[in-house]
């Protein structure tokens, strides 16, 4: 999880993977020399698979991504980012996935846009009883024009 200044969402979010279904996964929880108290915040979660990391300096947007990677040990790795949410059954829903379809490189949930406030702003609309396999690229398209357009669902 790379952060930089969450205080405002990242209990939230930890909360949310702390309480997932599946539970053998690690957490790794990457600051990017926050200026608020989300290096605190996150001290506070006492949970052997949650480790804080904090950077020696600020490595940028992509640099705390490329960190977030170095990191990482696991079979797969999944970004989450500070101020997103993951319903309890995600990781266990994206482990079978990949699980069954060794070929898949990669796997993403139906997303829900919100504002600061909760109001939903849109929702990328998968069937959500199915499994797509699908190119990527198209996948990434259709979420930056959700993201851009911010239809409400």
């Amino acid at each position: 999880m790379p952060v930089y200044n969450g205080s405002d969402y990242i209990a939230d979010s930890i909360r949310s993977v702390l309480t997932q279904t599946y539970e053998n996964f690690n957490l790794i929880v990457c600051d990017n020399r926050s200026t608020d108290n989300t290096e605190e915040i996150v001290r506070n979660f006492k949970d052997p698979r949650l480790t804080f990391k904090r950077n020696d300096k600020n490595l940028g947007l992509v640099g705390n991504h490329n960190r977030c990677l170095e990191l990482a040990n696991g079979e797969y790795i999944y970004f989450l980012h500070h101020d997103d949410i993951m319903l309890p059954d995600n990781l266990a829903l994206k482990v079978r996935i990949l699980d069954e379809h060794i070929k898949v490189g990669l796997v993403h949930s139906d997303v829900l846009f919100m504002d600061e406030n909760g109001k939903h702003l849109a929702l990328t609309k998968f069937d959500a009883k199915k499994d797509y396999i699908e190119d990527g690229m198209k996948i990434f398209e259709k979420l930056a024009s959700l993201a851009r357009n911010e239809q409400t669902p």
